[in-house]
C-alpha cells in the first residue's frame, strides 16, 4: 500500500474542487511525493506537505515549516503579493479619499457652528474598511482572502488619508 500523494495529484484534486487558484512549481518536481500531511508547523517532518491558510495564518508559522524542511507548502495568500495588487488600491482610494471629499464639500454646505458634528462625520467616513467585509465574505462563500486583502490595505493606506483630510477640512472650514 502507497500512502504517499505527488505534489501533480495534490494540485488536481485541489483544482477539481475549486480550491486552487494557481501554483508555482517546477515541472520536474511535480511528480514529487510526500507522504505527511500538516497545518501545523509544531508537526511539520522532512517531506510535509504543510498547508498553511485561514484566518491564523502567520507568515512566522510558514517560515517555521520550511525551516524544519517542509517539502510543500500551501499558503493562501502572500504579504507581498498584496501589497503589489493594484485593485486593492482602487478600492482604497474610493473608500479613503474620494467618498470623504464628497462628504466634506457636502458637509461644507452647513453652517460653521456645527463643526464638531461635521468633523465627526467626516472622520467616520474617512475610516477604512470594515473587519464585517472579510467575514460576511466568508459566510457567504465569496472571496475571503481578497476581502481580507481590502482590509489591510485600506488600514494601512488609512494611515495617512485621515490626517490628511482632516487636515483638508480644517483648511476648508
Amino acid at each position: 500500500m502507497n500512502d504517499s500523494i505527488s505534489i501533480k495529484q495534490a494540485v488536481e484534486l485541489l483544482e477539481q474542487d475549486g480550491l486552487l487558484v494557481g501554483y508555482d512549481c517546477p515541472p520536474q518536481l511535480l511528480e514529487h511525493r510526500f507522504s505527511h500531511l500538516s497545518y501545523s508547523s509544531a508537526d511539520v517532518t522532512p517531506d510535509t506537505f504543510f498547508i498553511c491558510k485561514g484566518a491564523a495564518f502567520k507568515e512566522e508559522y510558514l517560515r517555521d515549516a520550511i525551516a524544519k524542511g517542509a517539502g510543500v507548502y500551501l499558503a493562501q495568500s502572500h504579504p507581498t503579493d498584496m501589497i503589489r495588487r493594484a485593485g486593492l488600491y482602487k478600492v482604497a482610494l474610493s473608500r479613503l479619499f474620494i467618498a470623504p471629499l464628497v462628504t466634506l464639500a457636502l458637509l461644507s454646505l452647513l453652517p460653521a457652528s456645527m463643526l464638531d458634528m461635521k468633523l465627526a462625520i467626516l472622520i467616520a467616513q474617512a475610516c477604512p474598511v470594515g473587519l464585517n467585509v472579510a467575514v460576511y465574505a466568508q459566510l457567504h462563500d465569496a472571496d475571503y482572502v481578497y476581502a481580507v486583502e481590502t482590509v489591510v490595505v485600506s488600514v494601512l493606506v488609512s494611515l495617512v488619508s485621515i490626517p490628511l483630510v482632516v487636515g483638508l477640512a480644517q483648511l476648508v472650514w
